[in-house]
């Protein structure tokens, strides 16, 4: 764990961690909430497959990727798939976050432990549409870890992607094309979305802060 690597063995787990794991080259990453020995709670996609092919359940967790959707309860292997499992990060620094990837850290504080798989378990039971629909930029599954670990669902894989496209044609397309256009676009692409979760973190720290002020003040007046 640290600014190189949020790489963990699966034999330092604990209750409450925030696990991801990369898929697809690491174009993305896939999350969950550890919720006791070898299972694992995630948000997978909703809508129906028309592939028509079944996979095969597993003998460890009974889960079936092709039958269950949505909140879903499995063993580690069955939420890995192969790939090398890393745990999210959070409270970290502005400057530890602008250096990591995007989807792996967050400025945020995490609650307990207990509470964190209080959440993911009370999803699971609500069933498949227990978090809503499943959506790439709005809804996925790191927006249910998220949600689980602070009580406000965020995903920076999909505000990243966002904010880097806005940028690029705002950019690429508004302006001359030239070399250092490109390079101070992609340059601004990197670092925008960061720039934006720090302060919008920064916002919400603020904005509690004013709160338990007012509630100070309404407790000493009554």
């Amino acid at each position: 764990m640290g600014l190189l690597s949020n790489r963990v063995d699966r034999r330092m787990l604990k209750p409450g961690d925030h696990l991801y794991c990369h898929r697809n080259l690491h174009s993305y990453s896939h999350h969950g909430i550890y919720v006791e020995e070898n299972r694992v709670i995630h948000f997978t996609r909703t809508e129906e497959k028309s592939s028509g092919q079944s996979s095969r359940r597993c003998e460890i967790c009974g889960y079936q990727r092709s039958e269950q959707r949505g909140v879903v309860k499995s063993c580690i292997d069955c939420f890995a798939e192969g790939h090398k499992l890393y745990r999210f990060e959070y409270n970290v620094s502005a400057a530890h976050f602008c250096a990591k990837r995007s989807g792996t850290c967050s400025t945020r504080s995490s609650g307990a432990p207990d509470v964190i798989v209080e959440r993911a378990t009370r999803m699971l039971a609500e069933g498949r549409g227990g978090f809503g629909d499943y959506d790439l930029f709005e809804n996925n599954c790191e927006s249910f870890a998220v949600y689980c670990a602070t009580g406000e669902a965020a995903s920076g894989q999909a505000l990243s992607l966002k904010s880097k496209v806005k940028i690029v044609q705002e950019n690429l397309t508004g302006k001359p094309l030239s070399l250092e256009n490109i390079a101070s676009t992609f340059v601004e692409a990197a670092f925008a979305y960061k720039i934006d979760a720090i302060q919008q973190n920064n916002n919400l720290i603020s904005s509690s802060s004013e709160k338990d002020q007012d509630d100070k003040k309404n407790d000493q007046v009554n």
